[in-house]
């Protein structure tokens, strides 16, 4: 067979993909799941709002646990609250949620802000020097 044959292509080529299987890091279990934990839905979206607003936190995957912070730090187990009512907002909030399951990997994580009308006026305010009750 001639070089450019598509058969001497292919055995040229073997070696190296039986080094390239046998070196690929193996996945692990949690990696593997990643796909199926269900993102989190969060009710209503961000946005500017005038009063207090009651967030709701839902998954479809059922034997998942919801966690999240309302300060704009990453949620996980040991740094975020255990979702299990609406949260209560009446101030800008940044609040982040995921879910997690015992053997895989965590959900991406879900940001929304909530803005209000009064702090965002406030903060006006106070930059330009002028005091806001």
């Amino acid at each position: 067979m001639r070089r450019g044959d598509r058969l001497t292509n292919h055995i040229s080529i073997w070696p190296l993909a039986c080094v390239l299987l046998l070196s690929s890091p193996r996945p692990v279990p949690a990696a593997a799941n990643r796909e199926l934990l269900a993102q989190v839905r969060i009710s209503p979206r961000t946005g500017f709002y005038t009063g207090s607003v009651l967030i709701s936190l839902a998954t479809e995957t059922s034997a998942a646990r919801i966690y999240y912070t309302t300060n704009g730090a990453i949620p996980s187990r040991t740094s975020g609250r255990l979702y299990e009512h609406p949260i209560a907002v009446s101030h800008t909030t940044i609040l982040r949620a995921t879910v997690v399951q015992d053997g895989f990997a965590p959900g991406d994580i879900q940001p929304h802000t909530y803005l209000f009308a009064a702090d965002v006026f406030k903060q006006a305010a106070q930059r330009h020097g002028s005091s806001a009750a």
